[in-house]
């Protein structure tokens, strides 16, 4: 990752402050300084579990990059549930889901059927 990349993550830091100075109604700000800066804070977490599964293992590497991997979808997840907004969790899960190639879901499928995306619209 270029250095310069690492430079975004302080709007992280500066999306709170535009909340506390300004308030609510700086609501697209606080978004955009948000989105920024999870692309850098996207490629050091995939780096941690790289370099953790060196230490660890292939599995127990495997294990902690399916789990830091879904880290945005659950958070996403969270605070959506907690505005009400199923749609939005349902889009999370579906887009989640559509990223597992096909030869992946018939070898991990139970029953037929049982990892179809359609089943998540309802």
């Amino acid at each position: 990752m270029p250095r310069w990349l690492y430079f975004l993550l302080i709007m992280a830091v500066i999306a709170p402050l535009i909340e506390l100075i300004w308030g609510q109604q700086q609501e697209i700000a606080i978004f955009i300084c948000s989105a920024i800066s999870l692309v850098p804070l996207a490629v050091v977490i995939g780096r941690a579990t790289e370099d953790l599964e060196s230490h660890v293992g292939p599995v127990a590497g495997g294990l902690l990059n399916a789990t830091f991997g879904n880290a945005p979808e659950i958070i996403i997840g969270i605070f959506a549930l907690q505005q009400g907004l199923i749609t939005v969790v349902k889009a999370s899960i579906i887009s989640c889901h559509a990223c597992f190639p096909p030869a992946f879901e018939a070898a991990s499928s139970q029953r037929p059927g049982e990892n179809d995306t359609s089943s998540f619209i309802n």
